[in-house]
Order: C-alpha cells, then structure tokens, then sequence
C-alpha cells in the first residue's frame, strides 16, 4: 500500500517528540541542506537491507550519511514497515531520503 511521505514522517516525528533520544540520539531532525552538504563531501554512509538495526547512537554524521547514501542510491525495494496500528514505523532514513528527493508516496507493509 503506497502512504504519503507527509503522512509517514509526521508519524516519524510524533514518535521521536516522546523518545528519550529523538532522532537516532541526535536530538533533532536532520535537515536537507545537511544531507545535501553530505553527498556534495561525498560522506556517505553505506546501507545494508540485512536488518541490523544497530545504529551509532548520537552520531550526528553517521545518519545524515546514511540518509545521503540513500539519496545517492535511492531504490524503492524496501518498503516502510508500520507497526503499533500506524503509530510507529521502522525506515526513517529512507523515509528522509524519500522526503529529500521529493517522493510524495512510499510503499508500506
């Protein structure tokens, strides 16, 4: 089922307002124009679809590469993936990857 990339981050972003390290322990969205700045430096953090969910937790650097990464290589094979009825998501770097490049839809499963 394909869901608007508004709709998903706004999910995203009610979730990260009650987590006790929003956004990856970076405490705060990560913005286009770092991501831009990112793939201009060529600081790009390779993704995996291998389900390791480890992230370094408050390393900044590291997810905003992670999101250019995706920029770079942008695939919609791997779908968003919601749980708790809607009210959570797994795929947030996609999903700002997606919201970079100005996807309006993405699948869900």
């Amino acid at each position: 089922m394909l869901k608007p990339v508004s709709d998903l981050l706004q999910i995203f972003r009610d979730k990260q307002a009650i987590d006790t390290q929003p956004y990856w322990g970076c405490g705060g969205e990560p913005t286009c124009f770092e991501v831009g700045q990112a793939i201009c430096q060529g600081k790009l953090t390779r993704w995996t679809s291998t389900g390791d969910h480890s992230h370094p937790v408050g390393n900044r650097e590291w997810h905003i590469g992670r999101i250019a990464w995706l920029v770079v290589h942008w695939k919609q094979d791997y779908p968003i993936e919601l749980f708790d009825h809607g009210k959570d998501l797994d795929g947030g770097h996609r999903l700002y990857a997606a919201h970079y490049l100005g996807i309006k839809e993405l699948p869900t499963k």
